[in-house]
């Protein structure tokens, strides 16, 4: 016996389909891609790291290849923040085209990327998306200045060894 159709409370098409039980059917979106040891294309390395347990919040680093050479010693960068287009609704940190845009942004910048993987509405309230970006922001920013102020155990080794925090850029699509 088939079940019955579920019932949509509120659409945006061709976007999100939102339905009475509370389930959410995105209908666009690139899909995900997992990061890699060293892009083909351009050279860079990324990889994912949880920023918040508690919200859950993570991220997704690129590394640029000068930095991935045994030869480079003691080079700083630029860290450059990203937050993903969609609106708050759409789209990862995750997601095939972020993940090619960053790899090259970040190749031709010389930057390391801190690409944010924030919670999406309507799922959680429009300002939980907000509050997710400023508490990565701000997790970012808790890796610069004096080393006692935060535990070794959870520094981000790449934000510590190749970034200098204090010059940070943000960006958004």
């Amino acid at each position: 016996m088939a079940s019955a159709p579920k019932e949509i409370a509120s659409e945006l098409l061709p976007f999100i389909r939102v339905y009475k039980d509370g389930s959410v059917e995105r209908l666009m979106g690139s899909p995900y891609v997992p990061p890699s040891p060293c892009d083909p294309d351009t050279g860079v390395s990324s990889k994912d790291v949880i920023i918040s347990d508690n919200p859950k919040i993570s991220a997704r680093f690129f590394l640029p290849q000068a930095l991935t050479d045994q030869n480079v010693q003691n080079q700083k960068l630029p860290v450059l923040v990203y937050f993903h287009g969609g609106g708050f609704c759409f789209e990862s940190a995750f997601s095939s085209d972020h993940h090619r845009f960053l790899n090259r942004l970040v190749s031709k910048a010389q930057v390391v990327a801190v690409s944010v993987e924030y919670r999406l509405a309507p799922e959680v309230a429009i300002p939980t998306c907000y509050q997710d970006c400023w508490d990565a922001l701000q997790w970012v920013a808790s890796h610069a200045g004096n080393e006692d102020v935060m535990s070794s155990a959870i520094k981000e080794p790449w934000l510590t060894l190749v970034v200098t925090v204090q010059v940070v850029t943000l960006y958004t699509t």
